[in-house]
C-alpha cells in the first residue's frame, strides 16, 4: 500500500509469485511502472489505501512502508489492508516513531508526526486487527529523521476482514486497475 516509486516493490518481487502495488498518485505509479517494467509478476493499482477494490482475502501479505503518517485515517488504511489479506495472513507496517519535527508537515506533507506505541496499538485495534508486534528498526548512524518502527499484526480472518469493510464510511469499492509490468509493494503472495 502507497508503493510510491516501487522501491520495496523490487525487493519483494523476486520472492512472492505476484505482488499488488497500490498507490492513489498517478505520478507515483508512473514513476514505479518505469522502475519496475520489467517484472512480470508486478501488477499497478491506482486506488485510495483504504478503499482498494481489491477482492478480500487476495494476498498472504499486505505491506506499507511510510504510509500511513500522510493518511487522514491510519486505522482505515490498515482496515483495507486486513479485509485484503487472507485469515492467517500478515500485515505489516513500517512508519516513524512520534516525533516533534512540525515542519515535515509543510515540506513533505505528513499528517502525523509519526506514531507513539499507544497510538500503534490504537489505530490497529480500530481496524479491527488487534495489538501488534512492534520493533524498533535499526538505522545507520548517519541516518537524519525519525527512528522507525515495523509493526506485524496477523489477520484473524478473511470473513472478518471482509464484514470489516462494510462497516466503513461509505465504501465505494471502486479501483482504477492499471495492469502493467513494473509496480511496487502491497499485497503479494508467495511462490
Amino acid at each position: 500500500f502507497g508503493c510510491g516509486t516501487g522501491n520495496a516493490s523490487e525487493l519483494f518481487a523476486p520472492h512472492v509469485a505476484r505482488v499488488i502495488a497500490i498507490d492513489q498518485s498517478k505520478e507515483m505509479l508512473s514513476a514505479a511502472k518505469k522502475r519496475l517494467g520489467h517484472l512480470d509478476n508486478v501488477e499497478l493499482v491506482r486506488a485510495e489505501s483504504h478503499d482498494t477494490g481489491l477482492e478480500a482475502g487476495v494476498a498472504d501479505i499486505s505491506v506499507c512502508v511510510l504510509l500511513l503518517h500522510h493518511v487522514d485515517d491510519p486505522a482505515a488504511t490498515l482496515a483495507e489492508m486486513g479485509r485484503v489479506t487472507r485469515g492467517g495472513g500478515r500485515v505489516l507496517a513500517i512508519d516513524m516513531h512520534e516525533h516533534s519535527d512540525a515542519a515535515l508537515r509543510r515540506t513533505m506533507g505528513h499528517r502525523h508526526l509519526g506514531f507513539s506505541a499507544a497510538a500503534i496499538d490504537e489505530i490497529f485495534g480500530r481496524a479491527g486487527l488487534g495489538s501488534p508486534e512492534v520493533h524498533s528498526l535499526p538505522l545507520p548512524a548517519s541516518a537524519e529523521g525519525p527512528g522507525l518502527f515495523a509493526a506485524l499484526a496477523v489477520e484473524r480472518s478473511s470473513r472478518d476482514a471482509a464484514e470489516r469493510s462494510t462497516m466503513r464510511r461509505g465504501s465505494s469499492r471502486r479501483g482504477v486497475t492499471e495492469t502493467a509490468r513494473g509496480a511496487s509493494q502491497t499485497a503479494a503472495r508467495p511462490h
